[in-house]
């Protein structure tokens, strides 16, 4: 083995390179090795630029319980958080509630839900890993009112006529 400290001139014996000094500040030639011919490599894959992402700071508080006052109902309003409306007095809850924040959710009602139409009585709680959940329902016979995130559109409805 041959180490020379001469900057244009280096010899380390390697299997797959020639055994004799190059000098390092030629031009690099094609070399042969066995059959195959010595080529470049193909360039990397190039950088690719993703979308922008999308900030989402909305909070989800829709609800299909009976306890949620719907759009449809009579005298429908909305005043940011605080909806209400007018609902049927009896059905499959009389009264209930159904509220749910990040990582808790509860269920109530009393209504003709049970077997032949016959009142029955529900309650239910559960705790889950966190969702962007929130929001709080009651119904008292035909009143139905509703706590949900200020960020839902429209901001302000009165009697089912949408102002803001």
């Amino acid at each position: 083995r041959i180490f020379l400290l001469e900057a244009s001139l280096c010899f380390v014996p390697h299997p797959l390179l020639p055994q004799q000094p190059t000098n390092m500040a030629a031009t690099p030639a094609q070399q042969i090795i066995g059959e195959q011919m010595d080529v470049e490599t193909p360039a990397p894959k190039q950088v690719q630029m993703m979308t922008e992402g999308q900030h989402s700071a909305a909070i989800d508080s829709s609800s299909s319980h009976p306890a949620a006052p719907k759009d449809s109902e009579a005298l429908f309003s909305k005043l940011l958080c605080w909806e209400c409306s007018i609902g049927e007095p009896l059905g499959q809850a009389i009264c209930g509630e159904h509220g749910f924040c990040f990582c808790c959710e509860m269920q109530s009602e009393c209504g003709l839900g049970g077997k032949s139409g016959c009142l029955k009585c529900t309650a239910t709680e559960e705790l889950f890993p966190p969702e962007a959940r929130c929001g709080f329902f009651s119904k008292w016979f035909c009143i139905k009112c509703g706590l949900i995130s200020p960020l839902d559109k429209p901001f302000l409805v009165v009697a089912k006529k949408t102002i803001a």
